[in-house]
């Protein structure tokens, strides 16, 4: 079986952070996941189950931090943090 790799969207707002997810496949369909508190210990806990829930798939994140743009998960803090949690 192939594993399948989730496609996380993180909308990053001052006070909270929302996070759709989806699944890998061309017939997957987008869900919203729910919204987090915008701090990192959330963050990381939240994208810690979604993987477990998931049977433990690989996570690509990006994130959206202004009106205009989303951006690969590449900041090297962030990035380093995410993969963390991921691994999780």
């Amino acid at each position: 079986m192939k594993r399948i790799t989730l496609s996380l969207g993180l909308d990053v707002h001052k006070d909270s952070i929302t996070i759709a997810i989806a699944p890998g496949t061309p017939q997957g369909e987008i869900h919203l996941h729910g919204t987090i508190t915008n701090d990192l210990h959330a963050l990381e806990k939240a994208l810690s189950r979604i993987r477990k829930a998931h049977g433990g798939a690989p996570l690509q994140v990006a994130y959206k931090r202004s009106a205009h743009r989303w951006r690969p998960a590449t900041d090297a803090r962030i990035a380093k943090r995410l993969r963390r949690a991921a691994i999780r």
